[in-house]
């Protein structure tokens, strides 16, 4: 592990905590992705290290029950899994073979897709058959997969119409004989990364740009392949300068500070600190020059919300007396 810690921690600038042997990576106080030494089994026939895809589903079994139906294969579970073994997990391929995660359960973070640097950007699946995965795909998620004009690009949305991912059907002369589910992370400046990649270790299987936006394809040292780029695959993530969308909790925060020290109002700290806490509430996450989490280190994480909320009471206090 400590291999992987120290290339992502260059690369990415993550910084991970260790939740019960399952290491969350963060950029900042934004969870990013997870690290984890692989299950014994994996070890036991010698499969290569990995990055994958993890949906998430209201039912594992029901999902597995489903995957069985439509041809797919379960490699592992349902097993327990989450800070008190209430979640479960089922590793699944399709019936290509292409592997993910279906989860079930409340610990579960799902990725901003609009992220900027060192966080998940998108997933692809790269497939030689769409005819072959669709209805799988289609049953087992509810999914809706629609072709792009006339190539051979798909589109894969949900029931509310968001937009997950993307399917491309490549022949197997091209991308070889896997089919494999393709994790994008982003980054500012690609060759700046691969200055960083091969300093540390890892290597770039290929550098394209084809698609309309650059795009690195990456083995890490222990070989596990994953995709670099500074915009979503085919034009269709946002520009770099676009990636996190409209900053209003950074402008909010912004103009309370401003307002607090240009107009002295010191009840405007008492807001700023609330802004600052409450999603730290939700997350089971908070931050002091680190991300200290409440599964991991309860004591700490406590101490600091109770310091945030206590520093946005006292200028209430102040204000009345």
């Amino acid at each position: 592990m400590s291999v992987s810690t120290r290339f992502y921690g260059d690369l990415f600038g993550w910084d991970l905590v260790d939740s019960g042997g399952y290491n969350l990576c963060y950029v900042g106080r934004t969870e990013a992705a997870g690290l984890y030494v692989m299950p014994e089994f994996f070890q036991k026939i010698n499969m290569p290290s990995f990055w994958m895809s993890y949906v998430q589903v209201d039912d594992v079994n029901k999902a597995i029950e489903t995957a069985n139906a439509m041809g797919g294969k379960v490699e592992l579970g349902p097993e327990p899994f989450g800070a008190d073994d209430d979640g479960q997990i089922a590793l699944i391929r399709d019936p290509l073979g292409a592997g993910f995660t279906v989860y079930q359960g409340a610990d579960f973070n799902g990725r901003d897709l609009r992220g900027g640097h060192g966080q998940m950007a998108w997933n692809e699946l790269i497939i030689s058959d769409i005819s072959a995965v669709q209805p799988f795909y289609e049953a087992l998620f509810n999914w809706k997969i629609s072709r792009i004009g006339g190539t051979d690009r798909f589109d894969v949305n949900s029931q509310s119409g968001e937009l997950v991912g993307n399917i491309e059907q490549v022949p197997n002369e091209i991308k070889g004989s896997l089919e494999y589910w393709g994790i994008y992370f982003a980054v500012q400046n690609l060759d700046t990364a691969k200055q960083t990649i091969e300093k540390h270790g890892g290597s770039i299987t290929y550098d394209d740009s084809s698609s309309g936006s650059r795009q690195i394809m990456v083995a890490d040292p222990q070989g596990a392949a994953f995709f670099l780029i500074e915009g979503r695959p085919g034009g269709r993530m946002p520009s770099s300068q676009n990636w996190s969308g409209f900053k209003w909790r950074t402008i909010l925060g912004l103009a309370l500070v401003f307002g607090a020290i240009w107009f002295s109002w010191d009840w405007l700290w008492s807001i700023l600190f609330l802004v600052w806490v409450i999603p730290d509430l939700f997350s089971g996450v908070t931050y002091f020059l680190e991300p200290i989490t409440r599964q991991e280190s309860p004591a700490l994480y406590w101490l600091i919300v109770l310091t945030w909320l206590t520093l946005s009471i006292y200028p209430l206090v102040e204000l009345i007396t």
